[in-house]
Formats: C-alpha cells, structure tokens, sequence
C-alpha cells in the first residue's frame, strides 16, 4: 500500500513538473472517469472474467464422450450437519415438503475427445469434482446455475480394483467413474455439466423394488 501511494505521489509530481497545474487537472479527471467506470461496470467485468476462464477450462470436456455401465438403486446420503439445520430450518418457516429425491449409484466412463493442442490449459486435466448434473430438456446454462434435476452427492474415481475418492483427483484422459447422485423423481434422463460444457445422456430407471446396492 506504501508502495502504491509513493508511486502516485511520484506520478503527481512529474506531471505537474512537465505539464503544471492543467496536466494534474487532466490525470484527475482521468482518475475520476476511471473510479466511476470501475464502480459502474467492474462487477460485470468480473463476472466476464469469470464466465471466460469457466468456459476456457470446461472446453476439455466439450462433446466428451459417456459410456454408462450401470446405475442401481443407492440408500439415501447421510446428512451432514448443514442439511438437517436447512431442514429445520424449512420446518419452523412452514414450507412445504419437497418429494423424496430417488437415489442411485451411476458408473460410467467419461472420454475427452478434444486434441490437447487445441486448449489453452491442457495441463489442467479435468477435476470430476466439478462434474454436475442437468436436464437432458436443456439447451444452455447461466454461470453457476444449479439446475435442480439431480445433484451428484459423491464419487470414487475407479483405477482397476482401487475407488478413490474423487474430490482431489485430476483426469488427464478418460476415467471411470462410481458416483452417488440424487434424482428427482419425475426425471428421466440427465446430462453432465462441466463448467459450461453439457454432455452425454442418462437414462434414470423407472423405481422398482430392486435391492439397493452397496458401495
């Protein structure tokens, strides 16, 4: 911050010594222009910058390939501390329930299918983390929606007979996935979203009484 202020301060000086009082009332003016234009559009600015660089690293999985291997009924996820304060929360403002969610366990195989020349951060790789579900009945996504469709609750990235847990592991190539999701239950089939990339198609199976599997 010191910093900062000496080199205004050095930058007062010289244009006041080269150009006097007109040249300062020049750079106030352009100071003041510019502290308006920040608070005017700076939020758009960011939110741009933002925008860009989610679809500059969603662009690995732009048109990826999905094989699905099976998706079987899963029990319910434990809630955590954050859901059941939300529910009680829901509770004492009396709003209704919303239906039981259908659970299941989805294994399937992702497969890029963009040339890694052709990205900006092919070191990246893609994090199955950031995956998300979306309704197959959708064209585009607004940054940082949530659809509402179904929600990816947990995942394991399957290496041969080893499941890792999904949340630090980067995929630089295909992977096999094991993930728990929640679906509504009038939903039918999904997409995966990545960043602002859709992809693949999900068929949910109508509920049945089939046992529930394990992880």
């Amino acid at each position: 911050m010191l910093r900062l202020l000496n080199g205004l301060m050095a930058l007062v000086e010289l244009v006041h010594s080269q150009f006097g009082i007109v040249g300062l009332a020049v750079l106030f003016t352009i100071v003041i222009a510019a502290g308006w234009a920040l608070y005017q559009y700076g939020g758009q600015l960011f939110f741009g910058l933002v925008f860009r660089n989610f679809r500059e690293h969603g662009k690995v999985l732009h048109d990826a390939q999905v094989e699905i291997h099976s998706i079987q009924p899963a029990p319910e996820p434990a809630p955590d501390e954050d859901d059941l304060e939300f529910e009680k929360d829901l509770e004492e403002a009396g709003c209704p329930q919303e239906p039981e969610l259908h659970h299941y366990y989805l294994e399937a195989t992702i497969t890029p299918k963009q040339d890694p020349k052709t990205l900006k951060h092919p070191e990246d790789g893609w994090h199955p983390s950031s995956l998300m579900l979306i309704g197959a009945g959708r064209d585009s996504v607004e940054l940082m929606e949530v659809d509402g469709a179904g929600f990816i609750q947990d995942g394991w990235v399957i290496q041969g007979q080893k499941m890792t847990p999904y949340l630090k592991e980067v995929c630089h190539g295909p992977a096999r996935l094991k993930l728990h999701i929640s679906v509504q239950p009038d939903c039918r089939r999904l997409r995966f979203l990545y960043m602002q990339e859709m992809f693949g198609d999900i068929v949910i199976p109508a509920t049945s009484a089939q046992p529930v599997a394990k992880v």
